[in-house]
């Protein structure tokens, strides 16, 4: 009986552990992906995200947009 209460408690104590750890990695995840966009979307310089196979745009930062009179629109 004793080992059985170990044993659950082992297990109910990884679980905790592992669920924030895995809370933590995704929170720093996510700040990577805002940090990137970020980068993205501040640079000056006209940048492009494409599809190598279709070659359609998938991203466009704003940096080419300013120089154009047509207005940006949404996917």
């Amino acid at each position: 009986m004793d080992i059985a209460i170990a044993a659950l408690a082992f297990i109910i104590i990884i679980g905790l552990v592992l669920y924030f750890w895995l809370r933590k990695q995704w929170q720093n995840l996510k700040n990577s992906s805002e940090e990137y966009k970020h980068l993205f979307d501040g640079i000056p310089t006209p940048m492009y995200i494409y599809d190598d196979q279709t070659f359609r745009f998938l991203a466009v930062n704003d940096a080419p947009l300013s120089n154009m009179v047509i207005p940006r629109m949404s996917s």
